[in-house]
């Protein structure tokens, strides 16, 4: 699991697995996030090489249902 040494790597790679694990259509999670289509469709094909924090935060705990401690 995540240390905080690789937390960011680790929000991004838990984010990208939940994406691939919960199979909810782009679409839906743009309408529920406000996150942009195409943002979502490259970070879902690891086009970005380092995306937003505050927008793979979002995804997450959409896709999670939690919140991230702050």
């Amino acid at each position: 699991m995540a240390t905080k040494k690789d937390g960011m790597e680790s929000l991004h790679r838990r984010t990208l697995e939940l994406l691939k694990e919960k199979g909810i259509p782009l679409h839906v999670i743009y309408k529920e996030t406000d996150l942009p289509f195409y943002w979502l469709k490259k970070f879902r094909s690891q086009e970005i090489k380092e995306p937003s924090v505050n927008r793979v935060q979002r995804l997450y705990e959409y896709l999670s249902g939690r919140k991230l401690a702050v």
